[in-house]
């Protein structure tokens, strides 16, 4: 806390008192690469490549592009990069979703349909352009602000590896506790213990009252 009441500290002297523009922090702190949440995207976007410059495999994939279940097989069982790409998205990021916090949202690896949906709208426009992350540089800054920001940039920059890492394993092990609470819905269904043979409610019951059922 103290070193980040500091930090704050001298870059507000330096945005005021030196008129540090802040292009240059930006300049700094783009391209950070190694973000686990920013790999969605770009693996997102190695698959589109790989699918618009094949020109096959573009033409099989538009035939059956509004087809989830045919194109996330195809996708699946592909041995060529975009094949290699899906299950390395899915591998890494299958354990994450949208509404991460939300116990009954379902994870990517269990319904890929939102990876599906970002990948057609994506393959609405063959032109794209993949850009190579750039070693950012300081330019032409007042050496003070120079030095400042050498030192501490890096320190940012791990700070948000370090986050976004720290989130994702939070998450998987959050839906490692999905997949515990739907196996446990469909034990109590087996048993006729939830009504209508819907295992979906277990996410509506407190703790006190599964433990009642069971």
């Amino acid at each position: 806390t103290g070193m980040c009441n500091e930090l704050l500290t001298k870059l507000n002297w330096l945005f005021t008192k030196k008129k540090l523009p802040t292009s240059l922090v930006v300049s700094k702190l783009n391209g950070i690469g190694e973000v686990e949440s920013a790999g969605v995207l770009e693996q997102l976007k190695w698959i589109h490549y790989f699918i618009v410059i094949n020109e096959q495999k573009y033409t099989e994939i538009c035939k059956i592009i509004n087809d989830d279940e045919q194109l996330y097989n195809y996708l699946k069982s592909d041995d060529s990069d975009i094949g290699k790409f899906f299950n390395l998205l899915i591998l890494n990021h299958g354990h994450r979703c949208y509404r991460e916090a939300e116990m009954r949202q379902q994870s990517w690896a269990q319904d890929p349909t939102p990876i599906l949906q970002n990948l057609r709208m994506m393959l609405n426009d063959r032109h794209i352009k993949i850009d190579k992350p750039k070693t950012p540089s300081i330019g032409n800054s007042i050496p003070y602000s120079e030095y400042f920001l050498s030192f501490f940039y890096p320190l940012a920059k791990n700070g948000i590896r370090l986050r976004e890492h720290t989130k994702s394993l939070t998450i998987k092990l959050q839906n490692q506790l999905k997949k515990a609470y739907r196996i446990l819905g469909r034990l109590l269904c087996k048993k006729l213990l939830l009504p209508n043979n819907d295992w979906d409610l277990i996410f509506f019951l407190k703790h006190d009252e599964i433990g009642i059922l069971i």
